[in-house]
């Protein structure tokens, strides 16, 4: 697939295989208010924190940060010393059909709890009004 900065990125949504590309800024605030309301907060209390949490689920960037330790303080760039020869990265072996049909069981229940969650919580605002 394309990269995120070519409008077809590797994001969990996709469209005839095709990706969304890059999220707008409404469908960041929508998915940061579905995560505040998740988490049982209300619209009016949607944190940055969501907002960055929407924008790695939606670009699909969710789990492929650097760990903390590995990021110079506050600039987001890797550490590593200038003229370092880097390190050895593991080898990494193409998955199997079983390993891709697990991970696309896995992402669909994932989708189909926070459909439920959702649902629900819409359920209990309705019921409470």
């Amino acid at each position: 697939m394309k990269d995120a900065h070519s409008g077809s990125g590797p994001g969990r949504i996709e469209e005839n295989a095709a990706g969304f590309g890059v999220p707008t800024p409404e469908e960041v605030e929508a998915r940061a208010l579905q995560i505040a309301i998740i988490s049982g907060r209300s619209a009016s209390h949607v944190s940055e924190a969501d907002r960055d949490q929407a924008r790695r689920e939606l670009s699909g960037q969710l789990g492929n940060e650097p760990d903390e330790d590995e990021i110079v303080a506050g600039s987001g760039l890797l550490a590593e010393a200038p003229g370092s020869t880097g390190h050895h990265s593991p080898t990494v072996h193409p998955e199997d059909d079983a390993v891709i049909g697990e991970r696309l069981v896995q992402e669909g229940m994932d989708e189909a709890l926070h459909d439920e969650m959702l649902e629900a919580h819409k359920k209990n605002i309705d019921a409470a009004s």
